[in-house]
């Protein structure tokens, strides 16, 4: 369980630094940039990241904008947790917005 933790936390700082805009929507994280773009879909047993499988089971999931929880769109903020049968770790990855965050 750690490995698979910690194999989806370096997936996601890597994309976070690495992708320039993040949307949410419908349990499913985009990542975009102007040549590529990378999906991840939150289901209850496993985490998808284009075709790589994360087997890991998912708690709560919260998802920010400007240090507010949301439901969908922008994201710089993902808070992943996993049920107390795993001792309650979670993941906190964020990202720091610039002003191209805010032109559209």
């Amino acid at each position: 369980m750690n490995t698979e933790l910690n194999r989806l936390e370096q997936a996601l700082w890597i994309d976070v630094n690495s992708y320039g805009k993040l949307y949410y929507s419908e349990n499913e994280l985009k990542f975009k940039s102007k040549i590529d773009s990378i999906n991840y879909q939150f289901q209850s047993n496993y985490v998808l990241r284009n075709k790589d499988t994360f087997n890991i089971k998912l708690g709560n999931k919260t998802i920010y904008f400007k240090g507010s929880s949301i439901k969908k769109g922008k994201v710089d903020g993902i808070k992943l947790e996993l049920p107390k049968q795993y001792k309650n770790q979670s993941l906190f990855i964020f990202k720091y917005n610039d002003a191209t965050e805010f032109i559209e």
